[in-house]
This record gives C-alpha cells, structure tokens and sequence, in this order.
C-alpha cells in the first residue's frame, strides 16, 4: 500500500523536503521509492526525502512508493 500523508517541508527556490507516513504502521517494509515527474530519483529507508537540483519557479509531481 502506498504511503500517505505526503507533504512538501523546507521549500526554497532550489529544493525541498518531502515527508510521508506509512499507511500500514504494522506492515514491514524496507524502504521507498521517490518519484519526480513520473521518474524514479531515489530510493529511502526513512519517511523523509530531500529532492534538490530543481530549477525555480517549475511545477513537479511527486509520488512514493513502498518496497
């Protein structure tokens, strides 16, 4: 199931944090995957990512996924 919750924290020009919750606080996983754009960028053991390296003033879609 996918996490949810999912938020946008620490937003400057250039970067962003993204912090979510498991949406199955019995169920183990091993970690999860973060999507911009549709484009798998990294994958995290924690609920907590940092995206950088984005260009101002631009629109981007985020997703997670649990592995």
């Amino acid at each position: 199931m996918a996490p949810v919750n999912l938020r946008a924290v620490e937003v400057i020009s250039h970067s962003f944090g993204l912090e979510w919750t498991n949406s199955e606080k019995s169920k183990i996983v091993s970690g999860y995957n973060v999507y911009i754009n549709s484009n798998l960028i990294e994958s995290v053991t924690d609920t907590l990512a940092k995206i950088s390296d984005l260009m101002p003033d631009s629109k981007y879609v985020t997703n997670v996924s649990s592995i």
